[in-house]
């Protein structure tokens, strides 16, 4: 029985992530896999939320909590990991940054960011690539 309801997207992507064996868990399950699941979404969310996507940190906050768990590896977290920066930061379309026949020019940044000043959001989820040499 958990007290507070896990993140229902993060359990969700968790659970796809999970082998065959343990996706098929009923509610009342004595074993406390429901519980763990629920404490690593709770993890994740926490993860999500500061967008601290490194495989690094992933493995070093789940690997405990998984290793409870029958069948789950370093594999599974990493799948796990994917797919949550996927539903979190979202998909970049190639169309955004432009032409992409740059090949001779170096890349001096590629990155998403948000710029607010006081309380106001300027830009949200803008893109910002820089080539070397090109306007």
């Amino acid at each position: 029985m958990t007290l507070l309801e896990p993140p229902k997207e993060i359990l969700t992507i968790l659970r796809n992530s999970l082998p065959d064996s343990l996706t098929n868990l009923e509610p009342d399950d004595t074993s406390g896999s429901e519980e763990i699941l629920a404490y690593v979404a709770f993890l994740a969310a926490g993860l999500c939320e500061v967008q601290d996507f490194t495989p690094s940190t992933w493995a070093d906050a789940l690997k405990h909590h998984f290793s409870d768990l029958q069948g789950c590896d370093d594999d599974v977290i990493e799948k796990f990991r994917e797919a949550s920066e996927m539903a979190t930061m979202g998909v970049d379309d190639a169309d955004s940054y432009g032409d992409h026949d740059d090949d001779t020019f170096e890349e001096v940044c590629n990155i998403k960011f948000n710029l607010a000043y006081g309380g106001k959001i300027l830009l949200r989820e803008s893109k910002l690539r820089l080539l070397r040499g090109r306007r």
